[in-house]
């Protein structure tokens, strides 16, 4: 392998890891997606939303709560909550975060619905305060205290939250290191044969 050839790898390598040093910089907002999200009365919910832990706000949602509101209207019901870009209205969904000091968490309101018989609410308390690291999320579990619940329908009353979790999927620029990192290692390992190649057949006797 010339020194033309070592360079350039050695080159592409450096370049690989300053991107993946300088990208995390320029954190973007996390999504978070809702994974095993299941209430006491037999419903549960899934979707996801984005968050930008810097703002402190939910940007973007789109969760839908599944099976709930039977005692209601006689037969399960969903209880969308989606973010509609441009809706300035009373009748449009909402979402906010609000910190609980102690213990230190946050607590994720999503609101559907303007009637009683429409509305619904789902509250996710998270175990630790989101940031903008990727990972998993425990979701704290309703009690008669509080904690994680959906209230749906005319009733208002609360089903509380059994077993749930968040997770985020790693962002573009890490999912770009990675790669980046396999394909030096491939490369480097590539030339190293290739180099042990060339001395062998040179030392061939003739």
């Amino acid at each position: 392998m010339t020194l033309v050839k070592t360079f350039s790898l050695l080159a592409a390598l450096a370049l690989s890891a300053l991107a993946c040093t300088a990208l995390p910089s320029f954190a973007a907002p996390v999504v978070w997606q809702l994974r095993d999200i299941k209430f006491n009365d037999g419903g549960s919910a899934s979707g996801s939303f984005s968050y930008d832990a810097t703002l402190g706000k939910v940007l973007d949602w789109s969760i839908v709560a599944t099976g709930h509101g039977a005692d209601t209207f006689r037969a399960p019901i969903d209880i969308p909550f989606v973010n509609v870009p441009g809706c300035t209205g009373p009748a449009c969904d909402t979402a906010q975060r609000f910190f609980k000091p102690l213990p230190a968490q946050d607590d994720f309101v999503f609101i559907h619905g303007l009637t009683p018989g429409s509305g619904g609410s789902l509250n996710l308390f998270s175990a630790r305060p989101l940031t903008d690291e990727r990972g998993i999320v425990s979701l704290t579990t309703g009690t008669d205290l509080g904690g994680s619940s959906l209230s749906c329908c005319e009733t208002g009353v609360p089903t509380k939250l059994v077993s749930g979790f968040l997770d985020s999927a790693p962002e573009p620029a890490t999912m770009f290191c990675m790669l980046a990192g396999i394909a030096g290692i491939a490369g480097i390992q590539w030339a190293r044969r290739r180099s042990l190649g060339h001395t062998s057949g040179s030392q061939r006797p003739r």
